[in-house]
């Protein structure tokens, strides 16, 4: 699956596998997400993913890049803030997507797609 920016443009990277999740109360982390199998988590863990919220707005998340720099450990770090389009991919990598309920850091999204690029 191509992707393009927020004007349309091709972007020069590709998906490989990506899912709907909802982060309408709870946060989306594969590291705490038990419906995913350990392959899956260290997948997304070590690679990042990339993320499409549903709606125009504020949208927050843990970078691979601050994970990685931390010593691959979410414990301490303060999400970054992101401008969404809705349905448009946002050219970061993530390993965490807070909720929209959350009380600090909310996310105007309640659903996000989920890429892993190749």
């Amino acid at each position: 699956m191509p992707l393009t920016d927020g004007q349309g443009r091709n972007l020069p990277i590709f998906v490989d596998y990506h899912e709907y999740k909802t982060v309408t109360t709870a946060d989306f982390s594969p590291s705490e997400d038990p419906s995913l199998t350990a392959t899956q988590i260290g997948r997304y863990m070590d690679k990042g993913f990339i993320a499409r919220p549903d709606a125009d707005g504020a949208f927050y998340g843990i970078t691979l890049h601050a994970y990685l720099e931390n010593n691959k450990s979410l414990t301490g770090l303060v999400p970054e803030r992101f401008n969404g389009l809705a349905d448009t991919w946002i050219e970061c990598r993530y390993v965490k997507i807070y909720a929209s309920n959350d009380a600090t850091y909310a996310t105007v999204a309640n659903h996000v797609t989920i890429g892993i690029t190749i």
